[in-house]
């Protein structure tokens, strides 16, 4: 394989990576995510440098959650966590954040843009 078509495989990847949702469920640092859809579902986590890429889809809601009657078409970033920080994210999404069930949820240096498709 020449380095033209080893280029050609790491660009496929890196975008076949941001197509796909990224469902935080442990503690921890996490940096330069890239996704269509960001789940956290964990407490004492920190995403810096995110890139959030996608439209409206389903999240499987926890069962304490039913009595809000939140549909569970949810948005590009979904929170259910304690102590959880988002820095330096860049949302570009149809149906945005949803936030639930948290505390000490801090979201420092956001950049965020709607679907130019939308009306």
């Amino acid at each position: 394989m020449d380095l033209r078509g080893l280029l050609i495989l790491i660009g496929i990847a890196a975008v076949s990576a941001l197509a796909a949702e990224v469902v935080i469920d442990k503690p921890g640092l996490y940096r330069d995510v890239a996704a269509s859809r960001l789940v956290i579902n964990a407490s004492g986590v920190v995403v810096e440098n995110a890139t959030v890429r996608g439209g409206a889809g389903e999240v499987e809601l926890p069962k304490t959650m039913t009595a809000y009657r939140l549909k569970p078409t949810a948005g590009c970033v979904v929170v259910a966590g304690h102590n959880v920080t988002l820095r330096g994210v860049s949302l570009e999404c149809a149906s945005g954040g949803l936030i639930f069930n948290s505390t000490d949820v801090f979201i420092e240096g956001i950049r965020a843009a709607g679907s130019p498709q939308l009306p």
